[in-house]
């Protein structure tokens, strides 16, 4: 699975990895969407511009995403399996 920055930083221009990856953002050079654009440029800018530390926030935000989706695909399969059984 590819990483995240690596994608970022392909589509993006400059020195470094660190640059590659605000430049990918500040111009929307992958086309993501408005909302999920200003959640990353948020964690960018959190993280002091470092990608490492990014990377780490990135994966804590998707966790916490996939805890959430999770917990409502559990509480919606529990919900449908009760009428089922009923």
């Amino acid at each position: 699975m590819p990483d995240f920055n690596n994608i970022l930083s392909d589509k993006g221009s400059g020195k470094n990895k660190n640059d590659q990856v605000d430049f990918s953002l500040r111009f929307n050079t992958l086309h993501i969407d408005a909302e999920t654009l200003r959640h990353l440029k948020n964690l960018l800018n959190n993280s002091g511009n470092d990608v490492n530390i990014f990377h780490d926030k990135l994966m804590d935000w998707f966790t916490e995403t996939m805890d959430r989706c999770s917990g409502w695909y559990k509480r919606r399969l529990k919900l449908i399996l009760f009428w089922f059984g009923f």
